[in-house]
Formats: C-alpha cells, sequence, structure tokens
C-alpha cells in the first residue's frame, strides 16, 4: 500500500517539476557552395519554440557557438519588443531580419547573401524562454557545412624574364586559395599542361616529366573553419630552343582556375610572338592604327596634286569660258526675233550639196555673216561672195525652199547659184 502511495506521488511531482523542453531550429539549405559556377545566393536560419503547455513567450534569440562553446548572439526578440534586434553588427549590411512574439507563440529568422566561409564556420543555436505550467528554457543547435571552390591561382616564374637562355633552368609556382573538394591525392588536384602558340588551335597537353612537379600540403585559411585552403604545387622545367613560344600552365580543379606563362628563347622568333622590346597589346594596335591613317592621308594628298596638275593643264591649252557672273550677265537676254544661228563645226560635219559644182572647200568653216549684220539684197547672183545676205531671212523664206529656189532678175543667162541642201540658218 505504501509503495503504490510512493509511486502515485514520484508521477505526480515529476509531471509538475519537470520543466518543458523543446526549441526548432532550421536552416535552409543545411549545405552552402561558396565560389564555383553556381554558389549558394542566400541563407536561412530560423528559431521557433517547440514545448507542449507553453502560456506566454518571453524571448527568442539565434547565435553561434565560440571555439569555447559559449554562445555569441546574433539576433533577438523579448516580448516587449517591436521588432528584431540585429546584436551582431559586423553582418548587418549583407542581413535580412523578421520575427514577431505574441503570447504563446512567436518565431524570428535571418537571411544572410554574399556567404563566405565564416557563415558556415561554427555551430548555430537556437534558444527560447517560455512559462508552462513553471518556466522553463530550452536550447536546439544545427551545423551547416560548406563546400568551397578555387577563388585565384597564380603562377609565378623564377627567374621571371621576357625571354631565357638555352639550357636555363626555370621555375613555375603556381599558388592561391585551393577550396576544401580535394582528396589526399594531391596530383589528381593540381593539373601541368604546355602547348606550342605557334597555331592559336593548338590544343593543351599534360606536361610528360611528372618527376619535375611538386605539391605543398593545403593550409587552412585563417578565420575559414577549415571552410577555405590554399596550396601550392611547383614545376622546374630546363629550357631548350624547342621551347621558344611554348606556354606553361597549371589549374586547379578545372581550365577556370588557372594560370600560364610564356617563354621565349634568347636568339629565337616564334611564329605570332612579338620579339621581346615591341609593342605588344593595345600599343600595337594603336601604332598600327596610326600607321593606317598616316598612309590614307598621303594616299588623298597625292590625289588632289594631281587632280589639281590634270585641271590646269587643260585650263592652259583650251579656251576660256566665262561664267554668267564673270562677263556680267546677271539675267538672260531676251531672244531676238528672226536671229540666225550657225556655228562653223557643224558646217565641217554636214556634207553640203553644190548644183553649180564648185569644191565644197570653198564653203568649210566660212562665218555667216547674217548674224553680223544687215545686208541690202542684190538683184543678182546672191551667193556669189562671202557674207551675203540669206535670202531666206530676206523673204521669209526657210531653209528647204530657198535651196531649190533660183534667183535670177534681170532675166540674163548668169548662172544661178542655190543654196546648198541642208546648209543654211535656222531662224
Amino acid at each position: 500500500m505504501a509503495s503504490w502511495i510512493c509511486l502515485s506521488v514520484c508521477i505526480i511531482t515529476a509531471f509538475v517539476l519537470e520543466p518543458a523542453t523543446g526549441a526548432r531550429l532550421t536552416t535552409s539549405p543545411t549545405q552552402i557552395i561558396i565560389g564555383g559556377s553556381s554558389p549558394t545566393s542566400e541563407l536561412t536560419v530560423s528559431c521557433s519554440p517547440n514545448a507542449p503547455g507553453i502560456t506566454v513567450v518571453y524571448n527568442i534569440g539565434i547565435g553561434k557557438k565560440s571555439s569555447t562553446g559559449s554562445n555569441e548572439p546574433i539576433i533577438r526578440m523579448g516580448i516587449t519588443d517591436t521588432s528584431v534586434q540585429v546584436l551582431d553588427t559586423s553582418l548587418q549590411q549583407r542581413m535580412t531580419v523578421s520575427g514577431s512574439i505574441t503570447g504563446a507563440t512567436g518565431s524570428i529568422q535571418f537571411i544572410l547573401t554574399d556567404l563566405r566561409c565564416t557563415d558556415a564556420a561554427s555551430t548555430y543555436y537556437c534558444s527560447n524562454q517560455y512559462l508552462a505550467d513553471i518556466g522553463g528554457s530550452d536550447e536546439a543547435v544545427a551545423n551547416i557545412t560548406a563546400r568551397t571552390y578555387p577563388e585565384q591561382i597564380e603562377m609565378f616564374p623564377t627567374p621571371d624574364r621576357v625571354s631565357y637562355d638555352n639550357g636555363q633552368l626555370i621555375s613555375f609556382r603556381c599558388t592561391g586559395r585551393i577550396g576544401n573538394q580535394f582528396t589526399e591525392n594531391l596530383q589528381s588536384l593540381w593539373t601541368w599542361e604546355w602547348r606550342s602558340i605557334d597555331n592559336e588551335f593548338t590544343s593543351w597537353t599534360r606536361y610528360p616529366n611528372d618527376q619535375n612537379i611538386t605539391y605543398d600540403p593545403p593550409t587552412p585559411v585563417s578565420g575559414s573553419g577549415g571552410c577555405q585552403y590554399t596550396g601550392a604545387s611547383t614545376l622546374v622545367h630546363t629550357v631548350s630552343n624547342q621551347d621558344n613560344g611554348r606556354q606553361f600552365r597549371c589549374y586547379v580543379t578545372n581550365e577556370d582556375y588557372s594560370d600560364n606563362k610564356t617563354v621565349l628563347v634568347v636568339g629565337q622568333q616564334p611564329i605570332g610572338t612579338p620579339a621581346p622590346g615591341e609593342n605588344i597589346g593595345d600599343a600595337g594596335v594603336d601604332g598600327g592604327m596610326i600607321a593606317g591613317i598616316v598612309v590614307a592621308i598621303l594616299v588623298v594628298i597625292v590625289i588632289i596634286i594631281v587632280v589639281i596638275i590634270v585641271i590646269r593643264k587643260k585650263k592652259s591649252g583650251g579656251e576660256h569660258y566665262e561664267t554668267k557672273e564673270e562677263d556680267g550677265r546677271d539675267e538672260r537676254p531676251e531672244m531676238t526675233p528672226n536671229v540666225v544661228y550657225s556655228t562653223p563645226s557643224s558646217l565641217d560635219q554636214r556634207k553640203p550639196v553644190y548644183h553649180n559644182r564648185k569644191s565644197p572647200s570653198r564653203m568649210k568653216g566660212r562665218e555667216n555673216d547674217a548674224m553680223d549684220g544687215q545686208h541690202e539684197r542684190s538683184p543678182h547672183n546672191y551667193y556669189n561672195n562671202r557674207g551675203q545676205t540669206n535670202p531666206a531671212m530676206d523673204d521669209n523664206l526657210d531653209d528647204s525652199r530657198a535651196s531649190r529656189r533660183s534667183y535670177d532678175d534681170d532675166d540674163d543667162n548668169t548662172d544661178a547659184r542655190r543654196t546648198p541642201q541642208g546648209y543654211g540658218s535656222a531662224v
């Protein structure tokens, strides 16, 4: 009987005195990717009470565990707060917070962007203080892992020269942040290649002498919590004439994280490679453009000079023709009625027909004096002398009628002269 009474008291005591437990901490995602081609854009961490019988929520907080295990708060909200408080101000520029507490419920969260190794370097915790029959508190923890990739790889040749002597030793050392995605087999982490640059389409091939390559053990980056490492590898090569214009390259993981060096050999000149001391890059392009501009200007000048010479020769060997402005004529003159127009050139080109059998050469190139002045019409023989009147003008006859008509007013036996067919003046 006594034992049953004791058991009943123990059960009741345990139910009343045992503090309520429960807190929920969620992270999304649980693993972040830093660097590489598809890095994680943001990290969300939220916290809320998770205990039965809660009547009042007093406060909620999210933070990180230090290396000694102590709490380092990031954000917190109390029952009397109207908004979430940011306690870690170093994250304020890249963090967005939200949350609320209402009676027996409440939750808070933050969203981080521009993620870094330190965002996944330690354990996150979620703490709650609440009332559930009696006062209680609880805490939950979660770890976020990070995958990191190389960020920068650089090559440092020793000695660092423009060109090297045949038989000279050269040391290529590649170093940089290599991420944390590697194994103990460092030979699979680092890749060394070379190629000739005589042809821009020449492909890279693996460096053939593995015994010339050494590897340094990776070292954690300070403050990254093992999220990021640095590494190095060295290639020692003996230069030969065959290496002239050859490129050496190292990379980690893939070609996106690489660096290279081109080797020139003294006394050798590879195809497509500028000689030592020549301008390369943008300077070379600018020099070529300047040279082209100068040549174009010279060509234009020569063309202008030739055109001027040709024009002067034509003016000196031909007639001078005045324009309206040069001879003072501002307006087109009125056309004088019954003016006869004749050009010597038209006389030369057209072959006249003469009924009196005289040589046509006597008429070739003659002037039409009907244009020069008035002439009295003679009753005899209109066309026996130069400059006689054109009967077509005197009698208002056209050229065709004048060419077929004979004029013999004195009825004597004088030969009747006729105007050559097709020869005359236009009214």
